[in-house]
């Protein structure tokens, strides 16, 4: 009881922290999952290469012809978020 005490006087003090450790894991999230998609996408075109049938209409082209989805945009929101989470808990009095 005496950690959930002490885990919100923190949280009356300091409101902005758990924006804090949200911005941080859509900074870090996406690092390990990256190689892991890319073990998918290249699975499924080994599959198809082997003779698997299209889950949909093209699925081959679109597998080539595209990569996965780039964690870029995530990770921009995470990094503004953070910047403002930091401003609002160092310049609030």
């Amino acid at each position: 009881m005496r950690y959930v005490a002490g885990m919100w006087d923190a949280l009356s003090r300091y409101p902005t922290l758990p924006f804090v450790v949200a911005a941080v894991v859509m900074i870090v999230w996406p690092l390990p999952r990256r190689p892991m998609v890319e073990r998918e996408r290249q699975a499924r075109l080994d599959e198809l290469a082997r003779g698997a049938p299209e889950r949909y209409f093209e699925e081959r082209r679109a597998l080539a012809s595209y990569g996965p989805k780039s964690a870029g945009p995530y990770r921009l929101w995470g990094l503004i978020l953070l910047a403002l989470s930091l401003a609002s808990l160092f310049l609030t009095p």
